[in-house]
């Protein structure tokens, strides 16, 4: 007889770095539960959820598949009663290196709920250091895991293992260009052209304007968005003149006219 399939949680958005870190894990023999987490306030919440459920019927029929994937998981973030002792944590390893999305909060108390879970995270450029990938970087040591990378307890920040501590990742050492790379080699580009990164839809396109949408050209995988939308990028480049902080005011001025509003679901 055989033994049990291991089974892992993973979190999904329909987006690449997430999309990718299924793919690639797909090719195992588990089972995947994906894990969606809906903020009924982000305005590509529906784009998101499309995504991700195309993503996840195509895989299931891709010939590398060996994973059997679960029906996706969908956790509302109202439901969600968020660790303050995360919130602690965070705002603690922003005065050491800056910005720190509040999401990691309800991301670690679901991983908390879970026991532990998957995340997308990419290998950022020394030079892009940002959000998650620069607290990673420069506050943990990670050590390598069965399904990716984890946070060493004894050689990493309290605050970043309090925070990340049931948390592996399976794609922390592995660019977007390699990822570009990977798809192109085991036949997975079709279902990479199915993601969602855009925050801020424009006429159900992204927009060009959003940090994912910036994120994605400065990448050089501009081929993902829309002219439209590369035309609204190359304008906006025009705006740092004045300094960032006008600069994204103009953007999110533009942006609260312009965007799709938010989907409700039930």
């Amino acid at each position: 007889m055989g033994g049990v399939t291991p089974e892992i949680h993973l979190f999904i958005t329909g987006g690449w770095d997430s999309t990718f870190m299924l793919c690639k894990l797909s090719r195992q023999d588990i089972t995947i539960c994906p894990v969606y987490v809906l903020n009924p306030k982000r305005k590509s919440n529906k784009k998101e959820l499309e995504a991700a459920k195309k993503i996840i019927q195509a895989l299931s029929k891709h010939p590398g598949t060996k994973a059997k994937i679960k029906k996706l998981d969908i956790r509302k973030l109202p439901d969600i009663k968020v660790d303050q002792n995360f919130t602690a944590a965070r705002h603690r390893i922003m005065e050491k290196v800056g910005l720190l999305g509040y999401q990691y909060d309800y991301l670690a108390t679901v991983a908390k709920d879970i026991g532990t879970i998957g995340l997308g995270i990419e290998k950022d450029s020394a030079d892009h250091e940002v959000g998650a990938s620069a607290a990673l970087n420069h506050l943990a040591t990670l050590k390598p895991s069965k399904y990716g990378h984890i946070v060493d307890e004894k050689k990493s920040d309290p605050d970043i293992y309090l925070l990340f501590g049931r948390i592996f990742f399976p794609i922390i050492n592995t660019t977007e260009v390699e990822m570009v790379d990977w798809a192109k080699k085991y036949g997975y580009t079709n279902i990479m052209s199915l993601t969602w990164f855009c925050h801020s839809p424009i006429k159900n396109q992204p927009c060009g304007l959003c940090r994912p949408c910036e994120e994605k050209i400065d990448s050089k995988m501009g081929f993902l968005l829309p002219e439209e939308a590369i035309k609204r990028y190359n304008k906006a480049k025009k705006w740092n003149h004045f300094g960032g902080k006008v600069s994204r005011t103009i953007k999110n001025f533009i942006l609260f006219f312009l965007s799709d509003k938010p989907k409700s679901h039930k």
